[in-house]
């Protein structure tokens, strides 16, 4: 099977983006288990090659114009004919609203194959990316969602929300997770630990995070405090600067690791706090259940679905109840074990091998 992925971004490992994430395990898995050929088209990115021949792909990169001085993304004009040119049985194109994805859906119309679309669908904030958002959906997304083979959205909520576009043939599919490296260590530190994992961007709350911290240290003596700015772009420093110059030898502030020191983090801590606006998924959430940790998050986009029963929700705002329910794990060593558990159940579902098996034979069907 010739297979050919499009999508917004893309390293050769993982690291902090969750769609390139996706993309890597998904590619790493067909090849090796089901011998897929996998060739994936990306924008340029610095200090990667135009084309480059991988174990388990060929990544080919094609530039792009940033327009996201007018309130709007990138586009490209030569993605196009780069996918065009290959030998391909079938086309996978991630994330709803960028350009990979229209550019994939034509050119699958104009190969006439299968086309799959992973839409990790994440609403706008502003008032500008709505707007262009609502031309997207009328002049492109309503057209892809509806004749491409199938839409696979991470979950139920995003389903829902894609519904209102437009009818496609939608199968949910979760976000795959590396199983080998987040997993229970029985690795706890010496004292009771809450962490927060994320970049500093204000709508993934560590400040709000930050602040919960803070009020429990003054209470507690027996707790201490990691915040991770996984993923910390420059823009972002000076408010995890802020923080942590702020913050007493209880508080370890860490950021931009591996998955592995990142697994290694997930293993000490107690409880994951993540008061989120918004999540399509929620990757952060996912790897520290897989490695047995409790979340403590919002009940927001698709959340709930994401954390089932290993750990506790709030209504966003409501950061009074967050604290107790942090206070709660921290305190009854019963509960918190049970939803440790819960968590890993629940995290099983993401594995990477089992989404991957499920998105193999969506393919099989659709050739």
């Amino acid at each position: 099977m010739q297979l050919g992925i499009l999508t917004t971004s893309f390293k050769p490992y993982e690291w902090y983006s969750g769609i390139s994430n996706a993309v890597y395990l998904m590619a790493k898995q067909l090849n090796e288990k089901y011998d897929v050929d996998v060739k994936i088209f990306a924008p340029e990115a610095p200090s990667f090659r135009k084309h480059k021949i991988y174990k388990n792909f060929t990544v080919s990169r094609f530039k792009t114009i940033d327009l996201s001085k007018l309130g709007g993304y990138h586009v490209s004009f030569e993605a196009f004919k780069m996918v065009l040119k290959n030998n391909l049985d079938i086309i996978h194109s991630f994330h709803y609203g960028y350009f990979p994805a229209t550019i994939g859906f034509n050119v699958s119309k104009k190969k006439n194959i299968p086309h799959m679309f992973t839409t990790a669908y994440h609403p706008p904030s502003n008032r500008i990316k709505k707007n262009l958002l609502k031309l997207y959906n009328i002049s492109q997304g309503a057209h892809i969602i509806r004749n491409s083979s199938t839409v696979l959205p991470f979950n139920k909520n995003e389903k829902d929300q894609l519904s209102l576009i437009s009818k496609g043939n939608f199968k949910i599919v979760p976000c795959p997770i590396n199983h080998n490296i987040y997993k229970p260590r029985g690795s706890k530190a010496d004292k009771l630990t809450v962490a927060f994992v994320g970049p500093m961007e204000l709508w993934k709350g560590p400040v709000v995070a930050y602040k919960i911290f803070r009020q429990l240290e003054s209470e507690r003596k027996d707790i201490k405090f990691i915040f991770v700015g996984n993923g910390t772009l420059k823009h972002q420093v000076k408010l995890y600067n802020s923080l942590k110059t702020k913050s007493s030898k209880r508080f370890l502030f860490t950021h931009d690791l591996t998955s592995k020191q990142l697994a290694d983090i997930y293993n000490m801590a107690d409880v994951l706090i993540a008061p989120t606006v918004y999540e399509s998924f929620g990757c952060t959430i996912a790897e520290a259940m897989m490695c047995g940790t409790p979340v403590v998050s919002t009940r927001v986009g698709a959340v709930p679905e994401t954390v089932g029963k290993g750990g506790f929700l709030v209504n966003y705002g409501d950061w009074e109840k967050m604290k107790k329910y942090v206070d709660l794990l921290l305190d009854d060593e019963k509960i918190r074990k049970k939803l440790s558990k819960n968590a890993i159940k629940q995290a099983n579902n993401y594995r990477y091998d089992v989404v991957t098996e499920k998105i193999f034979r969506i393919y099989k069907k659709n050739i």
